[in-house]
């Protein structure tokens, strides 16, 4: 089992072990000299999240440490789109006062639209997620002030947006 470090839509336990059959939450931490990201290009065509290089000090962001056993990197690559607008990193993140060595997946270049905007049910999501672990409410502040659009799949919202529910 290797450490996941989840950021974005897969932070709540729920929607995660809906994509996975075997998953652990372990914790929360902290990946300092990065920041969430809403400029990932998605295979829908809106912009999903990604742990951006932010210079300077003060720079990181939160999120969650999951298990995963080897059948759940092959789903997750899947999901996540590994190698097709996401690569797969090791990390170091903070948990406390100790170091874990884990791995996240980060936009890959080619990958990255600053103009693109995230669909809202995609924005509550990670939203949920992030109150699920309690971060800090300036953290939660600056998901849900993300600018965000309707996704004009009415299906495919209703179906995010059942899963919003779930996880809320």
């Amino acid at each position: 089992m290797d450490h996941y470090f989840a950021y974005g839509s897969n932070l709540h336990p729920r929607r995660l072990r809906e994509r996975l059959t075997v998953v652990r939450l372990v914790g929360t931490g902290f990946l300092p000299g990065r920041r969430l990201a809403f400029h990932k290009t998605g295979a829908d065509g809106s912009a999903k999240c990604d742990v951006a290089a932010c210079p300077g000090r003060g720079c990181g962001l939160y999120g969650a440490l999951y298990s995963v056993d080897r059948a759940g990197w092959l789903a997750l690559d899947v999901c996540e789109g590994r190698d097709a607008g996401y690569e797969r990193s090791c990390v170091d993140v903070l948990v406390g006062d100790d170091v874990i060595t884990a791995q996240t997946y980060v936009a890959q270049e080619d990958a990255i639209d600053p103009a693109l905007r995230p669909y809202d049910w995609y924005v509550a999501l990670v939203a949920a997620g992030a109150a699920y672990h309690r971060f800090p409410e300036e953290y939660l502040a600056m998901i849900a002030e993300t600018p965000s659009i309707v996704d004009p799949d009415e299906d495919r919202a209703a179906t995010m947006w059942s899963l919003v529910e779930r996880c809320a």
